[in-house]
Parts: structure tokens; sequence; C-alpha cells
């Protein structure tokens, strides 16, 4: 599976105005054969690896047993985020 991620990370100031830093971090990437909201097996996951991403362009190519339904960046939420629902990819 071939993804094209963009990463970026803002922060906010304590009045909330946001600013972009720069990213460099390994972030969960997830595949997964169904939705990962909807998760009831082990089995159901193909792939859960930490992959280093930066501020912008990211190219990643997972090599998988079979092709995913759903892949996802952080799919479990671990780090802070506002809008967590464009984590997630229907293939």
């Amino acid at each position: 599976v071939s993804l094209d991620i963009y990463a970026q990370r803002r922060v906010a100031s304590e009045k909330g105005a946001e600013q972009e830093v720069p990213l460099d971090e390994w972030i969960d990437i997830g595949a997964f054969k169904v939705n990962p909201d909807k998760l009831k097996q082990d089995d159901q996951v193909l792939s859960l690896q930490k992959y280093r991403l930066k501020s912008g362009e990211n190219h990643l190519e997972l090599v998988l047993s079979e092709k995913p339904a759903y892949v996802g960046v952080d799919p479990f939420i671990k780090l802070v985020d506002r809008d967590s629902g464009d984590n997630i990819f229907k293939l």
C-alpha cells in the first residue's frame, strides 16, 4: 500500500492563536480490515507500526499480507488532535 501523508504540528498560545511548528516524530500508522473505531479482534489489525513523519509531505510504502479496508495516522488518538476525524482513510 502506497501512502502519501501531509503532516503538520500546530500549537496554540494561551489566547488560542495557532502557530505551525516543525514536526519530526515517530507516529503510529495502522492498516485495518475494518474501521479502527469498530475493532473487535486482534486479527482485524493488519499492521500497526511507528513511522517517522516530518512536516509536509511524507511517502510510505506498507507491505501487507492483504489489502486493508482502512488506514490511519495515529488511529487510536494518542496525540492531541483538534480534528481527529481526518486521521482515518477508507481505501
